[in-house]
């Protein structure tokens, strides 16, 4: 089996190696963001809603007072 890399040259190989290093810090960064998030009131509004809803149906039904109406597409 070939080594991909052989083919490239060093500065390209120091800049792949730069930005794969980059993107995992971005990405763990983002992961413990997300992890980490706490819940504005209007989000943990729908949240709440579509936790308690059992069905796609039932989130409809259970949207019907909120202040915007339901997208189906």
């Amino acid at each position: 089996m070939k080594n991909f890399l052989a083919d490239i040259p060093d500065s390209k190989r120091i800049t792949l190696a730069v930005s794969a290093v980059l993107m995992l810090v971005v990405i763990c960064l983002q992961v413990h963001m997300i992890c980490t998030h706490v819940f504005w009131r209007d989000e943990l509004q729908s949240h709440l809603i579509a936790a308690d809803s059992k069905s796609l149906g039932d989130l409809v039904h259970n949207t019907r007072y909120e202040g915007h109406p339901v997208l189906m597409g």
